[in-house]
């Protein structure tokens, strides 16, 4: 039986419910059957937010090609309240503009947990995001834009809506997205500690390809 999903007139903390409820069925789709038990969260505090003005219209677009109708719905119920950050950490010129995140579970997320993160990541459209790494597993699940993804030092290759990425501990990993924006849910799980995160700041262009 599929549940129809709060307007955006209901409070935030019902929509952001509906959101990981959302979230925790997708992921189970994909393979991490973890997820219904790691997107159980309260959501207790909710501080008023809204896109970067600069991102709204990719949001835009990745909302509307999201393939999964009941997902769409419920990230399109809250995602234009949240309060979305470009994190405070020193990235490539030119990248810490071209995206957006916000944790919605976790220890600085609206639903209090201490062992996950859990939140909507959002890469605007023809955008490298630099080799970087960080001890948490980190588990993405791209819900919109069919971008290209690497690890350690190995191709890039294109992975589409629906597929899991999960990372190791210390993975090196990067991204980029080509005509299309990237939406994607990213939990992680282990040492969840933002100081273990580190980018290759002298990464500021996508390697040659040949």
């Amino acid at each position: 039986m599929v549940q129809s999903m709060p307007e955006r007139t209901a409070p935030l903390s019902d929509r952001l419910e509906a959101l990981c409820r959302e979230a925790a069925r997708v992921y189970g789709i994909a393979g991490l059957a973890e997820a219904s038990d790691w997107l159980k969260a309260e959501i207790t505090d909710v501080p008023s937010g809204a896109l970067p003005e600069h991102l709204v219209a990719d949001a835009e677009r990745a909302m509307a090609a999201m393939p999964d109708a009941g997902l769409r719905e419920a990230v399109r119920a809250c995602a234009g309240d949240l309060a979305w950050t470009h994190g405070e950490r020193v990235l490539p010129y030119g990248f810490h503009r071209r995206r957006c995140f916000v944790e919605i579970a976790g220890p600085d997320g609206m639903g209090q947990r201490d062992d996950i993160r859990f939140g909507l990541y959002l890469q605007s459209a023809g955008t490298f995001y630099a080799p970087h790494n960080h001890e948490a597993v980190e588990h993405y699940l791209p819900v919109s834009g069919t971008a290209l993804w690497q690890r350690g030092d190995g191709a890039f290759e294109r992975r589409a809506p629906g597929t899991l990425i999960t990372h190791a501990t210390y993975e090196r990993h990067a991204m980029r997205t080509d005509a299309e924006p990237l939406l994607a849910l990213w939990i992680w799980t282990g040492n969840i500690d933002f100081a273990t995160y580190a980018v290759d700041a002298e990464a500021t262009e996508e390697p040659a390809t040949g």
